[in-house]
């Protein structure tokens, strides 16, 4: 998945809305873990 254009990262629940929001952020690597049970997303904050 190429992610060099995400600027901002949301996870929604669908009871709550949205429950994470960062708009200031850098996308470096996303995995499935755990037998494809874990979505794992790893940011960094832009300077």
């Amino acid at each position: 998945m190429k992610t060099d254009k995400v600027t901002r990262v949301e996870v929604i629940n669908g009871n709550k809305g949205r429950v994470y929001t960062n708009y200031n952020c850098k996308v470096d690597e996303v995995q499935l873990q755990d037998g494809g049970k874990t979505l794992k997303i790893f940011i960094y904050e832009k300077s």
